[in-house]
């Protein structure tokens, strides 16, 4: 059973709703879910929360799910967010993970928090856009998205709804397909009766409230990301799938140039893109113990 969502209310009366999960005295964490996700996306066995000693935090940001919209809102923004969600919890050091287009706001608030935070951990993390071989490299559904955010954001909310409105009339028939081209492992995630609802009820939440706050993150993520990467001073790993096709093969590489050497980058064999879903264990170990132990000296670290 998920447990209840909560809120925090930040300085601005917006709310943000969150899911509090694991032991209460285990290391904290915040995960960022992925592009058209929730806070309800996580894997649903807690057992392992409780053995690795981690208490994880679900949150979703800002017009996504039962949070509260943020007009005009900038990646960057999202590093303040993230502090007084750990305020409001009392919480110091925290991890900070992200899945897929939870990446940039993952190193948003680790730049935001800076010694504050503990550990980076990427998963699948979208990169940044600018390279257009690192472009080239999106998945055929996520370049054409991307180009649109692009080239005329006002239609992203139109694609969006058209999406939503499928997704309603048979959601069964919209799920098969989403994941019809999907890697192995995906697929078995998406078709296991436990993950495959878990991933529709998450999909259906994010939107719950209108597609405003999703539209805005892509519209974001595919343009520079203004974020100060030299506030990220966290050790840092990035875990890949071996049979990822959505974000690509030179996703690893673009996260190297953007926060240095100092980034572990970890290959997952038999993952795709689901990682939190899928290798679960292996992003626990990653938050416990992956990563280097303090960034390497000189390492260069530039914005997007």
């Amino acid at each position: 059973m998920t447990p209840a969502t909560q809120f925090v209310t930040l300085r601005d009366g917006r709310r943000l709703a969150y899911i509090d999960r694991g032991p209460r005295d285990g290391r904290p964490v915040v995960h960022l879910h992925g592009g058209g996700h929730s806070r309800l996306t996580l894997h649903p066995d807690d057992a392992l929360l409780d053995a690795a000693g981690i208490r994880c935090i679900t949150v979703d940001r800002p017009g996504i799910g039962r949070s509260d919209a943020q007009r005009g809102r900038t990646i960057a923004d999202w590093g303040r967010d993230t502090a007084a969600l750990a305020d409001g919890l009392g919480l110091g050091t925290v991890v900070v993970s992200g899945h897929s287009m939870g990446g940039p706001f993952a190193v948003a608030a680790a730049a935001h928090l800076g010694p504050r935070v503990e550990r980076l951990v990427l998963a699948g993390g979208l990169p940044p856009l600018d390279d257009p071989a690192v472009f080239a490299g999106l998945d055929a559904f996520n370049r054409r998205l991307y180009t649109v955010a692009r080239r005329a954001p006002w239609l992203v909310p139109l694609l969006l709804r058209r999406m939503v409105a499928k997704r309603h009339r048979d959601p069964q028939a919209f799920h098969r397909d989403y994941y019809a081209d999907a890697p192995p492992a995906d697929a078995v995630a998406a078709a296991d009766p436990q993950l495959g609802a878990m991933l529709r009820e998450s999909q259906l939440e994010a939107v719950v409230s209108g597609v405003g706050g999703l539209a805005r993150e892509i519209i974001v993520v595919a343009r520079p990301w203004g974020i100060d990467i030299g506030g990220v001073t966290a050790p840092a790993v990035y875990l890949y799938g071996a049979d990822d096709h959505v974000v690509g093969a030179g996703a690893a590489a673009a996260y190297r140039a953007l926060l240095g050497d100092a980034l572990e980058i970890e290959r997952v064999e038999g993952a795709g893109h689901l990682i939190p879903l899928t290798h679960w264990p292996a992003m626990l170990d990653a938050i416990r113990t992956g990563g280097p132990v303090s960034p390497a000296p000189g390492a260069p670290r530039r914005a997007p």
